[in-house]
C-alpha cells in the first residue's frame, strides 16, 4: 500500500485512483506543519521536514505499486470505519489529520449510499488498473471506541450493509468475515490486547488460520512453512556467538537458502544470503 494505512472507504478509493491515474504528486498536494511537509493522502511515515525528500518518497513509491499492482491477481481491502475527517478550508476527506488542529476539520459518518458509490468506483478503479483482478473484501475487527460505543457499531454495520449490497451479485468480489469471526466466534475478552480493542495474536493467528484454509493452495502454504523456518533461523540467537556450532549452523541455513532459491525462483533470497553471510564475518 503505497498511502500506508487507510481506513475509510473514500480515502481507499481516493488511493486507487492515484494508483490507475499514473500521476504524481506535486508540492500543491502537501501541506506544513509544525515543521513537516504531509500529504493528505498518506500515513505520517511518508511525513519529512525536507518538501523534496517527502515527495521523493510518495511517487517513487506510487511507481513502483503501479507496476506491481498491473501484475497484481488478487486484491484485499478491508474497511476500519464509515467516519471520515473533512477539512473545511480545502474540502478534502482526508486519510491522515497529522495532528493538525481538530477545529480545522469536520467529522461525519458516511450514508450507505456514500459507502456504496465508492466500494463500486474502487471495484472499476482496480480493474482499470488490472482487469482480471480478484477483490476479497473485509471489515476490520478492530472496535473504533473513540468513536463510541453505538457509534462504532453503527459505523461498521454501515459498512457491512453497504459492502454487502455492491458486491452479493459480482462474481469477481469476495467476502471474507474477519469482523464476525472476531465478534461470534471469538467472543471473548481473552482474545484482545489488554487495551480491550485490538484482537491479540491468538486471535490474529486464529482469524489467520480461517483465511489461509480458505484462500491459500497447498503449494503456497508449503511456501509459507518453507520461509516461515527461515525466519526462525534468522532470529535465533546463539548461546555462544563465534562457536564452531554456530558457523556451521549458519553455514546449514546458506546451503538452505541455497535449496529455496532453486525450489522458489519468483522469490529473492538476498537480503536472507547477506544476512547470514554478515553473521558469519561478524562471528
Amino acid at each position: 500500500n503505497p498511502f500506508g494505512i487507510l481506513y475509510n472507504p473514500i480515502s481507499i478509493c481516493s488511493g486507487l485512483s492515484w494508483i490507475a491515474s499514473g500521476k504524481e504528486f506535486t508540492k500543491n498536494d502537501l501541506i506544513r506543519h509544525n515543521g513537516f511537509w504531509h500529504s493528505w493522502y498518506h500515513h505520517g511515515s511518508y511525513s519529512h521536514p525536507d518538501g523534496k525528500q517527502c515527495l521523493a518518497r510518495i511517487n517513487d513509491k506510487l511507481h513502483e505499486t503501479k507496476q506491481f499492482f498491473s501484475e497484481c491477481n488478487y486484491l484485499i481491502i478491508t474497511y476500519g470505519t464509515a467516519y471520515v475527517f473533512e477539512h473545511i478550508a480545502s474540502g478534502l476527506i482526508v486519510s491522515n489529520c497529522h495532528k493538525i488542529p481538530s477545529n480545522q476539520f469536520k467529522r461525519h459518518r458516511l450514508s450507505i449510499r456514500d459507502i456504496e458509490n465508492n466500494i463500486w468506483n474502487t471495484i472499476t478503479l482496480a480493474k482499470s488498473t488490472s482487469p482480471s483482478i480478484k477483490i476479497i473484501f473485509s471489515i476490520s475487527p478492530i472496535r473504533h471506541l473513540k468513536d463510541g460505543m453505538a457509534e462504532n457499531q453503527l459505523s461498521k454495520s454501515a459498512l457491512i450493509v453497504a459492502l454487502h449490497n455492491v458486491i452479493k451479485d459480482n462474481d469477481s468480489c469476495f467476502y471474507f468475515p474477519a469482523y464476525e469471526i472476531m465478534m461470534d466466534d471469538l467472543r471473548d475478552y481473552r482474545f484482545y490486547e489488554t487495551d480491550l480493542t485490538h484482537p491479540n495474536q491468538m486471535a490474529v493467528d486464529y482469524i489467520w488460520e480461517i483465511f489461509s484454509a480458505s484462500w491459500l493452495s497447498e503449494k503456497c502454504k508449503l511456501i509459507i512453512e518453507d520461509i516461515s523456518r527461515l525466519n526462525k533461523a534468522r532470529a535465533h540467537k546463539s548461546l555462544f556467538p563465534g562457536s564452531n556450532k554456530q558457523k556451521e549452523f549458519i553455514q546449514k541455513q546458506l546451503h538452505i537458502v541455497d535449496k529455496l532459491k532453486k525450489k522458489y525462483p519468483h522469490i529473492d533470497f538476498s537480503k536472507d544470503i547477506d544476512y547470514f553471510k554478515n553473521a558469519i564475518t561478524e562471528n
